[in-house]
């Protein structure tokens, strides 16, 4: 249980480094929801924060608000900080990845968390998958709040067809200038890619594949 919700209590962070940074809202909303589970308890601010869609990985696909109904709040607060952030040209979809620690035990490890801009302009949880340290995060560098090029034509997301057994879903923000796809194997590894567009064409921005956990 600890690991999952893990899921929830690691996707806050603190703001990023400067002003400008077109990521900002996102990381915003991070710091938002790190207050609030520290203040309301992890679980609590989870319902809060996330939407009738919102999935999380155990490793496979959840309902995040399914899975978490009647989830208890955990004794132990965590640190968290994003480390990029990246969010399309509309701004209705972003993303965080970064880095927690438990601060009673001293464990730490990575998220990634998927922001959906809803009606009243707020950032709501759409996606997020975390775990524990070390691995490695494959992020590409140089990208920190990245925001998508505004030029230009996107051309509709593409047909994928997934292989034998893979969860797979693709989608996009309003405007399809940032791109995601998540897949979760028939081991269980979870598969996330974050693409922008930059005016002629789409940059992956994140490649990760997490590791099933080891059988106990």
């Amino acid at each position: 249980m600890k690991r999952f919700v893990l899921l929830a209590l690691a996707l806050s962070s603190a703001v990023l480094a400067g002003k400008a940074d077109p990521g900002a809202a996102v990381v915003a909303a991070d710091a938002a929801y790190d207050r609030a589970a520290r203040q309301d308890g992890t679980w609590t601010a989870t319902r809060a924060w996330a939407v009738p869609q919102s999935e999380m990985f155990i490793p496979e696909r959840v309902r995040t608000l399914d899975y978490g109904a009647e989830a208890p709040n955990p004794p132990w607060t965590t640190k968290s900080r994003a480390e990029q952030a990246w969010i399309s040209c509309d701004g209705t979809i972003g993303v965080t990845l970064g880095r927690w620690t438990i601060r009673e035990d001293g464990d730490t490890g990575w998220y990634e968390i998927i922001w959906a801009k809803i009606r009243d302009g707020s950032y709501r949880i759409l996606l997020q998958n975390a775990g524990k340290l070390p691995r490695t995060l494959h992020s590409y560098p140089g990208r920190k709040g990245q925001r998508a090029a505004c030029g230009g034509k996107p051309p509709p997301l593409p047909i994928v067809a997934p292989d034998v057994g893979v969860d797979f879903k693709l989608g996009a923000s309003h405007d399809q200038t940032l791109i995601w796809s998540s897949a979760v194997s028939e081991k269980g590894d979870v598969r996330i890619v974050i693409s922008l567009w930059n005016g002629k064409t789409f940059d992956p921005v994140l490649e990760d594949v997490a590791p099933a956990p080891a059988p106990r």
